[in-house]
């Protein structure tokens, strides 16, 4: 799909009326970034703690390692958090493969409590789940700690 066509689709997913459709795709268009790289539209960030002991957890989604687009907290101590956006608040990123002007999507997960590897690894268990694309539907687990879409 072309970025237009990408942007129509999510348009398409996210209205509950046709007369939404143009709606959302304005806003899409302006918030989508511009590049050769792929697209993908973020839809939901799951974690889940499996911890033995309370244990505190931060997650940082970012663009280019450094630029945060959202943190969220949990105690791994059997807490859960689970973002879903509303249709007009969905992540519209560049998945890693491919060149991108604006960045490539990565994940950061830390914790003040543990500077133990294993035991930071083993403390959670989490996805995201992203719309590329090609309209299919993709979970990325978040296994390491650490990574990039």
């Amino acid at each position: 799909m072309t970025r237009k066509q990408f942007i129509k689709h999510l348009a398409l997913l996210a209205a509950h009326t046709p007369a939404s459709v143009a709606a959302y795709v304005k806003h899409y268009t302006v918030n989508c970034p511009k590049t050769r790289g792929r697209l993908v539209a973020i839809d939901e960030i799951m974690i889940s703690g499996m911890a033995a002991r309370s244990l505190r957890l931060q997650f940082d989604l970012m663009r280019d390692k450094n630029t945060k687009i959202m943190t969220l907290a949990i105690n791994a101590f059997g807490g859960i958090v689970r973002w879903v956006p509303t249709p007009d608040q969905k992540i519209l990123a560049v998945a890693s493969r491919g060149w991108s002007p604006v960045g490539r999507l990565s994940w950061r997960i830390t914790s003040p409590d543990t500077s133990d590897p294993v035991e930071l690894n083993s403390a959670f268990v989490a996805h995201i789940s992203f719309i590329d694309q090609k309209g299919e539907r993709k979970i990325v687990p978040l296994r390491p700690a650490q990574g990039r879409i």
